[in-house]
């Protein structure tokens, strides 16, 4: 079984292709912008340097954020394109829980930035189990929670916390969303976990 692995919901692209659980190639490169210029073609290197064709994969698993709404759109629209026409399952998996896998045997919480104080945060035990549901919550209450746990390893990119900067474990995060099943490929969408601007100032336009 060969699996496609695609993540786009931070910084970091994240392009994965594993066979029975072996890594046979790996593609992560942060971007400050601009990202969706090199997705396509960094995917098609990605069969270029394997040899491989897009019909040899069995699957699809696509991180579906939360994370920047540019960035999880693009990933989950690439994700299910490829599906689609491909004609293969298509599995998803938190943006949290890939930046989870960074450590093992541990209580992880992976942050994410989402600007104005607030984060994107969950808190997983030892056994991959959440304990702390992924939430948009102010960064400062998140710390509050995690005391309630002992030695909570925080996973972050962010300068206001001490963190470990994410490295994806890709086949754990495969197995994850393996493990969760696949779903109807009009059926994935992107975990934002807030709403965008616009679609509050629509809600309270057609609240008044």
């Amino acid at each position: 079984m060969i699996t496609l692995l695609l993540d786009t919901a931070l910084e970091t692209l994240v392009i994965a292709l594993v066979k029975d659980n072996q890594v046979i190639y790996e593609f992560k490169q942060t971007y400050d912008k601009n990202m969706s210029k090199y997705l396509v073609n960094e995917i098609n290197n990605a069969f270029l340097q394997t040899k491989l064709k897009p019909s040899d994969i069995s699957n699809v698993v696509v991180g579906i954020g939360p994370g920047s709404f540019t960035g999880v759109r693009m990933g989950v629209t690439v994700a299910k394109t490829l599906a689609f026409a491909l004609n293969k399952p298509i599995y998803p998996v938190s943006t949290l829980y890939l930046m989870a896998t960074t450590l093992d045997n541990q209580i992880v919480m992976p942050l994410i930035d989402a600007r104005r104080g607030y984060i994107y945060g969950a808190i997983f035990d030892e056994n991959d189990n959440t304990i702390l549901p992924e939430q948009y919550i102010k960064l400062e209450d998140i710390l509050s929670l995690s005391k309630k746990y002992h030695d909570v390893k925080i996973i972050s990119n962010l300068n206001s916390v001490n963190g470990i900067i994410p490295k994806y474990n890709v086949v754990a995060g495969i197995n994850k969303a393996l493990l969760g099943g696949a779903v109807n490929v009009h059926n994935i969408n992107p975990n934002y976990l807030k709403i965008t601007q616009a679609e509050s100032e629509l809600i309270q336009r057609n609240d008044s």
